[in-house]
């Protein structure tokens, strides 16, 4: 004799499924817009290039700031050794922006850094192509301390870019030393 699935159980079957699936659904589209490959250098230096004037290295944190909760496990330290006559821009560090970006759009560059000479850095968005147009408002350079601070600088996208069309970039001015940097984000109002 064959046994009939009640009505009932079929129905709570179907309402799981709709359920799981609509909970699944709401979860992909809560995940943050990721601008910025390897900003926590967990995938060592996966994303991230440099001048032949800068060598990077991935270490573990050692030192972690008093006020910062939850301070990433690893450092991006970067020994820079211009050569004489180099321009200011000539020792950088590239990651390029991984999302589009829409007319008008408003980012927002954090990321701690530390320098035991307290050299000078600049941050800048910039087009990929020439004219490598700066997207940048406002103060984008800092002189930083030998302790471990955050910094932050505004960047505001003029015309609609394809993904990988802009890129970071941090220059290192044209005097030698280190510079040690940790937590590089972008954020965005268009995507909280």
């Amino acid at each position: 004799m064959k046994s009939k699935t009640p009505l009932s159980s079929l129905l709570l079957a179907l309402t799981a499924v709709l359920v799981f699936g609509a909970a699944t659904t709401t979860h992909a589209q809560e995940k943050p817009m990721v601008y910025l490959l390897n900003g926590d250098f967990s995938q060592e230096l996966n994303g991230w290039n440099s001048s032949p004037t800068v060598a990077m290295t991935v270490l573990p944190t050692t030192e972690i700031p008093v006020n910062s909760d939850k301070f990433p496990k690893k450092i991006l330290r970067n020994v820079v050794t211009p050569k004489s006559g180099d321009k200011p821009y000539s020792a950088q560090i590239v990651n390029a922006i991984r999302r589009p970006l829409n007319e008008g759009e408003i980012l927002t560059i954090r990321f701690w850094a530390r320098s035991p000479q307290s050299l000078s850095i600049t941050g800048d968005i910039l087009e990929s192509v020439p004219p490598y147009a700066a997207l940048t408002k406002g103060k984008t350079s800092f002189v930083v301390t030998p302790e471990w601070k955050q910094y932050e600088f505004i960047a505001v996208a003029p015309r609609e870019f394809e993904r990988l069309g802009t890129r970071l970039v941090i220059a290192f001015g044209s005097v030698p030393g280190q510079v040690d940097l940790a937590d590089l984000k972008i954020t965005s109002a268009d995507h909280p």
